[in-house]
């Protein structure tokens, strides 16, 4: 009924990353499922089968899956219309094929036992958008049926994701450029009269037209009263004078992200706007001179926020103030579900890691003001990858 199918001849599209890379993702994990006592692991979230194997689609809303050994190539399960995106430009080329009338469940078990791991100690991602509770349960059983051992394994692939090498980090760096020509033309389009609609479809025309390829989240944009809606995206809403403008803009390269936030003001700003502002860039600066190798996440935040305080605002409900970045696909283009930067958090930030901090003043239903870098954690302190976009509210 299943078989596994192998890609051959040359590649229809040629993966982001050498074989050395992929080679070194495999070898870490292969390392950590050690340390863990592991036989097998499957994965279920399409960064994690990106990361190991190259598999590049937005079709996960069919079940996906990698099944990862010490002895063997990873292999994906995956339906049918997608696994070209396996056989045709992925690293592995190692697929199991479903139909849509058959159960993917079913080939999933089936492979474990091809690879001799069914009887065995299986990890698997237990933290993940991924995988439906019915899903769960039947792999489950069928593990156990089969004599082995199902154990929920969180953030095991995550943790070699969390730390990027220099390929990826090149990624996010071309990001940043993108980042900060899109981020010019909104608010050049920017004025009284100009719908957001017509800034998001300026800016969305500059990250594509650049590099950009489709992002985790869309793009963030309101105006006037709009940004105090959480991630509200762009309206038919004409901009008027005294208007506060709020873009959070994302680029993505080769499933890479990078994001920046922005201010900007219909006319010139207010006395109180400009010290909420001041607030803000003295909170990112305490981030981005405190962040390095080392220093855990709860300090980096102690030091946004006491810069806050100095400047007489309150932490309101303490909200984190950044999220580790990197491969990203829909609903999310975070990863702050393997390290974010909030209170007494004691995970410690190391050399490549990278984060979207995002320090800001919300009034819930009332205002936005929020400015926000992608940094790059370093030795001795930390690299800005969205370039020099002004950190002050634009004019326009």
């Amino acid at each position: 009924m299943f078989f596994i199918n192998q890609g051959t001849g040359p590649l229809v599209e040629p993966t982001a990353f050498e074989d050395a890379e992929f080679e070194r993702r495999l070898a870490g994990t292969r390392a950590l499922m050690a340390e863990q006592g592991l036989d097998a692991l499957v994965c279920f979230a399409p960064e994690n089968l990106y990361y190991l194997t190259g598999h590049d689609t937005p079709g996960y809303y069919w079940y996906q899956a990698c099944v990862v050994t010490h002895d063997h190539l990873p292999v994906n399960v995956i339906r049918k219309l997608e696994a070209t995106n396996t056989l045709g430009r992925s690293w592995s080329r190692l697929v199991v094929e479903y139909e849509d009338v058959q159960d993917p469940v079913a080939a999933t078990l089936w492979l474990l036992q091809d690879l001799g791991v069914a009887g065995k100690r299986i990890g698997y991602e237990s933290e993940t958008f991924f995988l439906t509770p019915n899903q769960f349960d039947r792999l489950r059983d069928g593990v156990a049926k089969a004599g082995g051992t199902f154990v929920g394994t969180p953030a095991l692939v995550e943790t070699m994701r969390s730390v990027k090498s220099e390929p990826e980090l090149a990624y996010i760096r071309r990001g940043g450029k993108i980042l900060a020509k899109a981020m010019a033309a909104g608010f050049e389009v920017a004025g009284e009269g100009v719908t957001e609609r017509a800034v998001a479809a300026r800016v969305n025309e500059v990250l594509i037209a650049e590099g950009s390829c489709y992002q985790g989240l869309p793009t963030f944009l309101g105006t006037g009263p709009r940004p105090a809606l959480a991630h509200s995206t762009w309206s038919d809403r004409l901009m008027g004078k005294g208007d506060a403008l709020a873009y959070e803009i994302s680029a993505s390269v080769e499933r890479y992200t990078c994001a920046m936030f922005r201010m900007g003001v219909v006319g010139q700003p207010s006395d109180d706007y400009l010290r909420k502002m001041d607030a803000c860039k003295a909170a990112l600066h305490a981030i981005l001179t405190t962040a390095r190798d080392g220093v855990t996440a709860g300090e980096v935040f102690a030091a946004g926020n006491k810069a806050f305080l100095d400047a007489g605002f309150n932490d309101g409900l303490g909200r984190r103030l950044g999220y580790s970045v990197g491969i990203s696909y829909p609903p999310d283009w975070g990863e702050g579900h393997i390290i974010d930067l909030r209170r007494d958090s004691e995970k410690v930030l190391k050399k490549g890691m990278v984060f979207h901090t995002t320090p800001g003043l919300i009034y819930f239903g009332h205002e936005v003001i929020n400015i926000s870098q992608t940094m790059i954690i370093t030795q001795t302190g930390t690299e800005v990858t969205t370039g020099d976009f002004p950190l002050d509210a634009v004019v326009v």
